[in-house]
C-alpha cells in the first residue's frame, strides 16, 4: 500500500475513482436498460425501429463512449450526459404525480445564504441533517467530522470537490486539465 501512495497523488486516485463510478454508472444503466428495459422512452417515429443513444462527450474522435440501445417502442431519443441534464427521468417524474409535489413557502429560501457560518453557506440545515441521516441509516458513509458536498449540477459538484481536496493555504489556482470541449470557469472558484 506504501508502494501505491508513493507513485500516486491523492488526486491520481480521484481522477481514477471518478472515471471508475462514471463506468459503473454507464455499464449499471446499459444492462438495465436491456433486462428490463428500465429506461423506456417514447417518441412516436412511425413503425420503424428506432435506436436510443446514450453519449457521453459530443467529441468527434472514435473513442467517444456512446451506448446504442433498442427502445420498446421503437422511438428515437438521444441522452445527451455530459452535461447532466435529468430529462430523461420526466416520464418517470410525471407517473409520480403529486407524490413528488414539493411545496416551499416562498419567504423560506429568499437569501442565497443558508448558513453564513457553513462552509457551504447555500447548504440548507435541514437537508445536511437528513444527508447525515439517511448515511446513518444505511450504513454507507462516515458522515461524522466530514463536510457534504453539494451543487445543482456536475460542473458545481466537481468543483467542490476539487475544493475539498486541495490544500487550502496554495498560492495559485488548483491546475485542472481537460480535453476540449470543456466549459472554463473563473478561477476565483478554484481558490
Amino acid at each position: 500500500m506504501a508502494l501505491i501512495t508513493s507513485v500516486l497523488s491523492m488526486r491520481n486516485l480521484f481522477v481514477l475513482s471518478l472515471a471508475l463510478n462514471v463506468s459503473l454508472i454507464l455499464r449499471t444503466m446499459y444492462e438495465r436498460e436491456q433486462s428490463h428495459h428500465w429506461l423506456s422512452l417514447e417518441t412516436q417515429k412511425g413503425q420503424a425501429v428506432q435506436e436510443t443513444r446514450l453519449a457521453l462527450s459530443p467529441t468527434s474522435s472514435s473513442s467517444a463512449a456512446t451506448t446504442q440501445v433498442n427502445t420498446q417502442d421503437g422511438g428515437e431519443k438521444i441522452l445527451n450526459l455530459a452535461r447532466g441534464d435529468p430529462t430523461m427521468f420526466e416520464k418517470y417524474w410525471r407517473q409520480m404525480g403529486d407524490k413528488a409535489t414539493v411545496v416551499i413557502p416562498g419567504w423560506q429560501h429568499i437569501s442565497y445564504f443558508s448558513d453564513v457560518t457553513n462552509i457551504c453557506w447555500f447548504l440548507e440545515p435541514k437537508f445536511a441533517k437528513e444527508v447525515e441521516r439517511v448515511h446513518k441509516a444505511v450504513g454507507n458513509a462516515v458522515t461524522e467530522g466530514r463536510h457534504i458536498v453539494v451543487g445543482t449540477g456536475s460542473s458545481q459538484l466537481y468543483l467542490a470537490a476539487l475544493y475539498a481536496l486541495s490544500a487550502h493555504d496554495l498560492t495559485e489556482p488548483v491546475s485542472v486539465v481537460s480535453e476540449a470541449p470543456y466549459y472554463s470557469v473563473s478561477s476565483i472558484l478554484l481558490i
